[in-house]
């Protein structure tokens, strides 16, 4: 091969060279975690009345809530039924360990109060009053083999 001898005057810069930071300077450790934020409810109360600020966070926590059960509509899983709380001859107890619950259909749940049927009262108002929109109804069957 042969090689031409060239100016280097006329060579223009036409190839440019550009250096990046490399990201192997930033620390891997801080990666995804945020520090926590320590707040000092004295030096809060300097600026604000906290009592004040409780409250009205309390306050609104409860209308959520409230709404929730107002607004929300679920499907109740029988899973949600079965750890009903309920109070049975002053004791606690969940729904589970009085009755048998049965997912029948979609929309029904059977519950099997066989092993304890003198807590039927309190079981239907117990669902009544739980906020899962239920409506209990209680078999015929049941209603006469009970008198």
């Amino acid at each position: 091969g042969s090689y031409k001898l060239v100016n280097s005057n006329t060579l223009t810069g036409n190839q440019s060279v550009r250096h990046y930071a490399k990201s192997r300077d930033k620390k891997k450790s801080d990666k995804g975690h945020k520090k926590k934020v320590q707040i000092n409810e004295e030096l809060l109360a300097e600026v604000i009345n906290v009592t004040a600020m409780q409250e009205q966070m309390l306050g609104a926590i409860e209308k959520l809530k409230n709404d929730f059960v107002k607004n929300l509509s679920l499907r109740s899983t029988s899973g949600s039924i079965e750890t009903l709380p309920i109070t049975f001859e002053g004791k606690d107890y969940i729904l589970q360990d009085l009755a048998q619950v049965v997912r029948k259909n979609p929309k029904t749940v059977v519950i099997n109060m066989a092993a304890f049927p003198q807590a039927i009262p309190t079981v239907v108002q117990a669902i009544s009053k739980s906020g899962m929109n239920l409506n209990p109804q209680q078999d015929e069957l049941l209603k006469n083999t009970e008198n």
